[in-house]
């Protein structure tokens, strides 16, 4: 018993140094947050834990693309500024002629990111959108070099994971889903899709997941002496499933995604996307929550992330804003919640916050996007209130290159427009493992104060050397693996802060 005793009296010291340190930062954070440029030299060195809501088609910035495209027989139209694979290009439209005129390269960076000028949040919602339409083929081409800038930007940043949305082999699913006629008799549906063999387009989306990894690792030269940073980025992948389409189409979709997510361990999840005051999506909103529910009560394990809420009075009338969000976690059973901006106008709001903070269901906060796509920022804007009732909350870039925004200016945004602390970014930063989709159970037991679990209790958080017993227990956890890095990532940080600013 006095050697235990005396291995906590030790431990002491240095536990309350990685305190102290915290409580330092915290009060030079205090310091420096109001001005802009301090604050971005610290949140861009401040580890971020990653992303968990992030679209592989909006990431790349056009600039990227343009280079990506350089060699290729990508040709431009002139009138929508789409590309298209060409052999008989004329010469004036080509890629590689267009990149040497100014001109031309910058009207294609303009149409595919989103300009500050346009007059309303229509036209700001067409050129968003539109943006996907015209960059789409160059994704289709280079999946693992766009997933290589993404990952590089990431680790930049300081961060560890990447969650990334995206929509595997479009043309199978819906050319599947377009064979069946939809019924309110979801299992029959079921069963049609299983004798047509849905399991080929599954067997196909494996491959393209497995492919666009291997040639993201190949682009950043993973495993070898050149090695980018990159490489240090975890990458898992959210299927999503285009809502705004006929619900044959949607209920496919959603089966192939649990499929996908039941087989291939780099999907850790499914996901919903498209505009949600599309005219399908708010017209049958309900029965695709419960088309959800349907496989979700057959494949219980399978997570689930739904951009809910996506809507403000400036684009939805407000008898569609009533209670998205509510039935993405009662009816679907989601686990995280994608935007869940018009929470504030649900009819039950209150009760859906206290439950989201109950339950433990995290709010995917996307400020640059909320605030270009819905007119949403300031006061106006729920995060103060998701914070307020407790509910967890990540930060998240959403589409950084069309939005021409990054993780860390979302940091900025959050902390000088709602005044965050170092301990509140701290804890915004953690939840992003802490509430990942990663296999393995949680370091924290419990999720409020970060109290660790047992087996880690008399650790240092982030410790190059683990007592054995929580050794054993992160070798078990991919997720708690992930916890225990951003924890070390944090102590360094820490100290070579509190160093620097003493003489």
């Amino acid at each position: 018993m006095k050697k235990i005793v005396i291995g906590l009296v030790l431990l002491f010291p240095l536990f309350c140094f990685a305190q102290n340190n915290t409580q330092e930062v915290d009060m030079y954070f205090n310091s420096i947050k109001s001005q802009k440029g301090m604050l971005q030299l610290f949140l861009l060195q401040m580890p971020k834990g990653g992303e968990l809501h992030f679209h592989i088609d909006g990431a790349p910035y056009p600039e990227n693309l343009i280079y990506d495209m350089q060699g290729s027989n990508f040709c431009l139209n002139p009138q929508t500024f789409g590309v298209s694979l060409n052999d008989n290009c004329p010469a004036q439209y080509t890629i590689n002629n267009i990149s040497q005129n100014p001109s031309v390269y910058d009207a294609i960076v303009d149409s595919w990111s989103l300009e500050e000028n346009l007059p309303t949040l229509q036209a700001v919602g067409d050129h968003f959108f539109h943006s996907f339409l015209n960059s789409a083929p160059v994704l289709a081409q280079y999946p693992g070099k766009i997933v290589a800038e993404e990952m590089q930007r990431a680790a930049i940043q300081h961060e560890n994971y990447l969650e990334i949305i995206f929509i595997p082999n479009v043309s199978e699913n819906l050319a599947l889903g377009s064979k069946v006629t939809y019924s309110s008799d979801f299992s029959k549906m079921e069963s049609e899709l299983n004798a047509l063999d849905i399991q080929l387009v599954v067997d196909k989306m494996k491959k393209t997941t497995t492919d666009t990894q291997e040639a993201a690792q190949q682009v950043l030269k993973c495993g070898t002496s050149q090695a980018m940073q990159g490489c240090q980025v975890k990458v898992r992948y959210m299927y999503a499933g285009l809502r705004a389409l006929p619900l044959s189409q949607v209920f496919e979709q959603i089966m192939a995604g649990f499929l996908l997510v039941q087989q291939d361990p780099n999907v850790v999840g499914v996901n919903l996307v498209l505009p949600e005051n599309d005219y399908n999506t708010i017209h049958f909103y309900d029965t695709q929550m419960e088309m959800v529910r349907y496989f979700h009560q057959k494949y219980p394990k399978v997570k689930i992330s739904l951009h809910a809420g996506e809507l403000s009075f400036k684009t939805t009338a407000p008898e569609y804003m009533r209670d998205h969000v509510d039935k993405a976690i009662n009816v679907a059973g989601a686990d995280r919640i994608g935007h869940g901006a018009d929470i504030l106008y649900e009819t039950n709001a209150l009760k859906v916050l206290h439950e989201m903070a109950e339950k433990h269901i995290l709010v995917e906060q996307c400020l640059t996007s909320n605030e270009k796509l819905l007119g949403l920022k300031g006061k106006n804007h729920p995060l103060p209130v998701y914070l307020h009732y407790g509910v967890p909350v990540s930060l998240c870039s959403d589409d950084e290159g069309i939005l021409r925004t990054d993780l860390t200016q979302e940091y900025v945004k959050a902390v000088t427009r709602y005044k965050l602390s170092y301990l509140q970014i701290k804890d915004i930063a953690r939840n992003v493992p802490t509430y990942s989709f990663l296999p393995g159970d949680n370091l924290w037991k419990n999720l409020n104060t970060y109290k660790p679990v047992a087996a880690c209790q008399q650790d240092i958080l982030g410790s190059a050397t683990p007592s054995k017993a929580c050794a054993d227990f992160l070798k078990r956890s991919e997720k708690a693996q992930m916890q225990w890095q951003l924890e070390a990532q944090f102590r360094t940080f820490e100290a070579n802060l509190v160093k620097e600013m003493k003489p």
